[in-house]
């Protein structure tokens, strides 16, 4: 069988609030609305922008639910995971479908400042870099 993938990797803003919800288990899952957006000239040379809409369901949220008020409409989020369509057929009969992205609370990194925090300090945070040598330059290092 072929290897295949099947990876979505998504920057942008809440559309509103995220939502959490327990299981029987007691695990928490969240859901976000997030909003990404591209810039491109029409063919009468104005600039015009466009935005997706996409449906993000995050397992195992207990970690992220601890950090509600960095996860409300317009607050930036990068998240990682795979797309993964939902068919199920409604009340009246008619079959509907859902694509969204499925993750974990681990692979969404929250971009919005916490409490006391700044922008910078946020960014800092969520992007930190450990494969650079250490300070002080490269003569400490064995190669």
């Amino acid at each position: 069988m072929a290897r295949t993938i099947n990876q979505a990797t998504l920057l942008g803003h809440l559309g509103g609030d995220a939502e959490f919800r327990h299981l029987p288990s007691g695990e928490a899952v969240a859901s976000l609305r997030l909003a990404t957006s591209r810039s491109y000239r029409r063919d009468d040379g104005e600039w015009a922008e466009e935005t997706d809409w996409h449906d993000v369901v995050v397992w195992k949220a207990d970690r992220l639910e601890k950090h509600r008020e960095r996860l409300q409409k317009g607050d930036p989020v990068h998240v990682t995971g795979r797309l993964r369509t939902r068919r199920w057929e409604d009340r009246d009969g008619h079959k509907r479908q859902r694509t969204e992205v499925s993750c974990f609370a681990g692979d969404v990194i929250l971009l919005a400042p916490a409490a006391g925090e700044s922008r910078a300090d946020a960014a800092a945070e969520g992007s930190a870099d450990d494969s650079q040598p250490p300070e002080g330059g490269d003569d400490d290092v064995p190669y």
